[in-house]
């Protein structure tokens, strides 16, 4: 328009038509402004029209007006009453357009009318002019062109109007006189006359809405008859529509005459049209396939009302039964479809109809419009009252109602009942065609409940939402949602502390997921945490997962997996973050090698050989790393690598070491009394070795720490050096450091906190192991007698009190009656190895009594 712009007024608006026209046949906007656009193409074609009334164009602008507003503005409208029933909301906005298409169609055949009474009026010289224009020509071309399109301007019409309307009836007899008047459209053979089929099917379409259904039933077989005698093919599919549409016709004119049989030919009739239409139909095929389930349901409808009639009330009730299954069935076949069945049903409802008299589907049909409509308290109603009755045969319509249900609750923000209606459908109705989307709906809303959720509401949303993940993992295992949804259902696994579960969950994770590299960092984690628990002697077990072989296969897959990626054209950021991960799985990897159920020290300290070269930005790791070098080297024996990586490790790390020494303490500490009390002497001096570095290296730390460490903290590491020192065999740093600690002017042993008596339980014991019993024997009998029998530092002290007076041989008669005398009162004696440790005291003064009785007799 811009390079070649219009030169009048009329061209200019029917170049802006031409645009419109455009638009509503675009399929990539929404039908919504593609109509719009239609009606004002119309418009100005109208405008068009009103503007010039002098131009001999208006001829076919009035027929191409009347054409559009018929076949186009009003054709879903028409179709949907034709085919599907319509609802009164398509029949009013029908009777406007058609209201229209037909006062521009007599106003053409008016025009027309009046240019021939001109033409008959004119000279001969002058027809002779008129006649070389080709205006005559014109006028021959359009007259028959708007009879036609007036006859089926008044059905559409009369189709929108209600049965008893005047109008409809006045208009359905104005077709029929028309055709009687003009007999060779009718007769002339579809391949002379291409209006022929489409002229006998609105004759019989008209005397059906006369309820003449012989005529119309005869017009109807005039129809098929012809169509079968087409030998053209590409004539044949143009009109096969219209066959498609009298054959639905034909079932309704049957059924209505009560001729079933008929009817139900017919229908089979109408499938098999429906079968050979070609793909490129105008009619919508799955609109053809509920044309003929709502047929089936009508005609089964029906039956059932002629026998209830004859008073075959059981026959009745089984034509009602089979009634509403063909619905059924389309949803289940057409399942993205489904809304617009259950909405054309819903609309088609009667207004106020009482739901108990409603058929199963169109219950079903109310709970899906009423949460259109966002009547959601209505719609809950009916669906609970339909949950609550369902028969067996109305199982299949479950689902439906259960996905409404959660729909509803989800607009109304009630995540938790919309996320277990949906999870309803996926668990028990698996093969409904929306059962995977309502899993995955359960899954997504579950979750968003759970992460907003809080105290025990937050649990209960926590079980919901694993109870989801299961459900799409068992019932879809195959489908992308479950390969998604695995990964977090083995982050919740691993969250339980099922480390079985998850690494086994983590193993199926995919390399296309997302979150493929975490679901390698899991992996190791998840497989080290196995072999924590230490159900693997050496690493060796049955499991590819649960060994340290598989460990380092996993832990491999991960490297290799940041490998990939990295050469694959990574950006700093993703590098860094890869390196990271690298150094994390390495970390957590040998801290799984050295367990004591894995044993793989050296492997260890050799993975971690030039770490802090290798991954320089692992600063937070430094804790971490640090405690498996040294309990490496520690359970190698190799103590001199220990005593020379505490220092350093301090050095690298002195902000985070008072935390990580205090850890390595405490576990080394752990395990020197387990080894002692198992008896192994070397691997406790060992420990003990350590342990006593480590204290060293943490008093070290205070030092230079001390304003991070509160008193008790501070007292706390003093008395772990002075005990550190006790254990290694220093005996006299021990006493010395347990002297400076020991607390004065309390006199009742319960008023002691615990370090105050694990202080004089380790003074007492460096007495005693200085040889100094007298000493040692006042502080253990203090303990002894002051603190309660459940705590074990108690029976260590009553140890200590009769280890001191069978040193400084006391009555061994009156040791042996009160180890007798507690083991009485405490059987449990203060556990497996002080019981156990009193045995052997209780033995050595029963042999020192038995001496000393002997003794006692020999003497004269």
């Amino acid at each position: 328009m811009k390079d070649f712009p219009p030169d009048n007024p009329v061209a200019v608006l029917l170049m802006r038509r031409e645009v419109k026209l455009s638009e509503s046949r675009n399929t990539a906007i929404d039908s919504a402004a593609r109509k719009a656009a239609l009606a004002e193409a119309n418009d100005l074609l109208r405008q068009i029209i009103e503007e010039s009334p002098g131009d001999l164009r208006r001829f076919d602008w009035l027929l191409a007006l009347g054409r559009s507003l018929l076949y186009e503005e009003a054709a879903p409208y028409s179709s949907a009453i034709l085919y599907v029933g319509g609802t009164a909301s398509d029949r009013e906005t029908l009777g406007r357009v058609t209201e229209r298409a037909v006062k521009t169609i007599r106003k053409l055949e008016r025009e027309l009318e009046g240019e021939y009474a001109r033409v008959d009026q004119m000279s001969a010289a002058e027809f002779e002019t008129l006649e070389a224009s080709g205006v005559l020509d014109t006028l021959d071309r359009i007259s028959p062109q708007a009879d036609y399109l007036l006859i089926w301007g008044l059905f559409y019409d009369a189709v929108g109007r209600d049965a008893d309307d005047a109008v409809r009836v006045s208009e359905l007899n104005e077709i029929l006189s028309t055709l009687t008047a003009r007999p060779a459209i009718l007769t002339t053979p579809q391949d002379q006359n291409p209006v022929q089929i489409p002229a006998l099917l609105v004759a019989g379409m008209s005397q059906r809405r006369l309820n003449d259904h012989h005529r119309a039933r005869e017009y109807f077989d005039r129809a098929r008859a012809a169509f079968e005698r087409v030998a053209n093919a590409s004539e044949k599919d143009r009109i096969r529509e219209l066959i498609t549409l009298g054959e639905i016709e034909t079932v309704q004119n049957n059924r209505d005459d009560g001729r079933f049989p008929a009817a139900v030919s017919s229908l089979a009739r109408f499938e098999k049209l429906i079968e050979e239409t070609p793909e490129n139909r105008s009619v919508d095929p799955f609109v053809l396939r509920m044309s003929h389930a709502l047929l089936s349901r009508s005609l089964h409808l029906a039956r059932a009302r002629l026998a209830v009639h004859l008073g075959r009330k059981e026959e009745g009730e089984e034509h009602r039964g089979k009634a509403w299954k063909p619905l059924a069935a389309l949803t289940l076949g057409s399942p993205e479809k489904r809304s617009e069945l259950y909405s054309t049903v819903y609309r088609q409802l009667a207004p106020g109809v009482d739901v108990a008299t409603m058929d199963p589907f169109e219950r079903v049909a109310c709970v899906v419009g009423l949460v259109s409509e966002e009547k959601f308290d209505l719609a809950f109603e009916v669906a609970d009252a339909f949950l609550g009755s369902v028969k067996p045969d109305e199982q299949v319509l479950v689902p439906e109602v259960l996905y409404q249900v959660g729909l509803g609750h989800y607009r109304l923000k009630n995540l938790a009942k919309a996320a277990a209606s949906f999870l309803r459908i996926a668990g028990d109705y698996p093969s409904w065609p929306g059962a995977l989307r309502a899993g995955e709906l359960a899954v997504k809303l579950s979750y968003a409940e759970y992460n907003s959720a809080n105290g025990s509401t937050k649990s209960n949303a926590g079980a919901m939402y694993k109870s989801a993940i299961q459900t799409l993992l068992e019932k879809f295992p195959d489908s992308s949602q479950a390969k998604y949804w695995r990964f977090f259902y083995a982050q919740i696994l691993l969250d339980e502390g099922n480390a079985d579960g998850g690494a086994a969950s983590l193993a199926m994770v995919g390399r296309e997921h997302p979150h493929y590299l975490e679901s390698l960092e899991l992996s190791v984690r998840a497989i080290a945490r196995q072999l924590e628990r230490g159900g693997i002697s050496k690493g060796n077990g049955s499991s590819p997962l649960s060994s340290a072989e598989g460990l380092m296969r996993e832990y491999e897959r991960l490297i290799a997996h940041c490998d990939e990626v990295s050469l694959g054209g990574a950006d700093e950021a993703t590098k860094d973050r890869l390196d990271g991960v690298r150094a994390g799985g390495l970390v957590t990897t040998c801290e799984a090698l050295i367990l004591p159920s894995v044993g793989k020290y050296r492997e260890a300290v050799d993975l971690l050989s030039g770490f802090e070269k290798k991954f320089p930005k692992a600063g937070t790791l430094s804790g971490r790393l640090w405690r498996v070098r040294l309990l490496s080297f520690e359970s190698l024996g190799e103590l001199e690598h220990v005593a020379r990586s505490i220092p350093e490790y301090v050095a690298s790390d002195s902000r985070g070491a008072g935390e990580t020494l205090q850890s390595l303490h405490d576990a080394t500490i752990g395990e020197f009394h387990r080894l002692r009390e198992m008896g192994e002497i070397v691997a406790s001096r060992n420990k003990a070795m350590t342990a006593l570095t480590l204290s060293q290296q943490l008093s070290a730390w205070v030092k230079s720490h001390g304003s991070s460490v509160s008193p008790a903290g501070k007292r706390l590491i003093a008395l772990q050096l002075a005990e550190a020192n006790l254990y290694a065999g220093d005996v006299d740093r021990a006493n010395e450091l347990f002297g400076i600690l020991s607390p004065e002017g309390v006199a009742i042993a319960s008023e002691l906190t615990n370090v105050e008596a694990r202080t004089l339980f380790g003074k007492a014991e460096a007495l005693r192991l200085r040889g100094d019993c007298g000493r040692a024997l006042l502080i253990f009998n203090r303990l002894a007698t002051g603190l309660s029998p459940k705590l074990p530092l108690r029976w260590e002290a009553l140890l200590g009190d009769l280890q001191c007076r069978t040193t400084l041989l006391e009555d061994a008669r009156g040791m042996v009656k009160v180890i007798e005398q507690q083991a009485y009162l405490y059987p449990e004696m203060g556990g497996a190895v002080l019981a156990k440790r009193f045995v052997e005291l209780l033995n050595q003064n029963r042999e020192r009594a038995s001496a000393e009785l002997s003794g006692a007799g020999l003497q004269p």
